[in-house]
């Protein structure tokens, strides 16, 4: 009798264009998910994060087979030439523009992609919710890395018998929050500014 089994096989070429909001961690997750599964891969890294991107060409080419990774660094030429390229499998992880293009061109080729866009987040606040703590956690998850996580909530739904209640909150402490960072130093670099003025 014929029993099944499982082969596991590495799927082959892999591209990792990671993002800028979390650049080391976006880029080396999957970078190292292909490393185990056996695969060659070739990391993208963001060009929002060009520090970041520096650092990582120096490890990968330090510490893996030059053979079968590398690091390419660069902007919107260098994605795009490599979307030219026959890979097996695509992983992406930034917005919904740029994922539909690396879809559009995956597709051509019929390129399994894995794609990590984010998405639209509701908060629920129920009649019942301990206002004060969804405030502050709500604020937290909304503001933390500058509100750049695709995790995030975009938009909160409150009972409307609390809904007052969670906004003064919510906003009382965003206030606090201001006051306090009035001395840090700014956390928003040039690739922010010009995202933040395109959109």
């Amino acid at each position: 009798m014929m029993k099944p089994r499982v082969r596991k096989e590495p799927l082959g070429m892999v591209l990792v264009i990671g993002a800028y909001n979390f650049p080391a961690q976006l880029s080396i997750v999957p970078l190292l998910g292909a490393v185990a599964a056996g695969c060659t891969a070739v990391l993208k890294p963001s060009e929002g994060a060009p520090a970041t991107a520096m650092v990582l060409k120096k490890i990968v080419e330090a510490s893996l087979d030059p053979s079968a990774y590398a690091v390419v660094n660069g902007a919107v030429d260098e994605t795009t030439a490599l979307l030219e390229v026959k890979w097996d499998k695509i992983m992406y992880t930034g917005g919904s523009a740029v994922g539909k293009i690396i879809s559009k061109k995956a597709a051509e080729t019929l390129t399994p992609v894995c794609l990590e866009l984010g998405g639209l987040n509701p908060a629920f606040v129920t009649r019942n919710a301990d206002i004060k703590l969804a405030a502050r956690r709500l604020g937290w998850g909304k503001t933390l890395n500058a509100g750049q996580v695709c995790l995030s909530q975009n938009y909160i739904l409150a009972d409307r018998a609390v809904v007052h209640a969670f906004l003064f909150d919510l906003f009382f402490r965003a206030g606090l929050a201001l006051r306090n960072a009035v001395d840090e130093e700014a956390k928003v670099n040039v690739f922010d500014l010009e995202s933040i003025a395109t959109s």
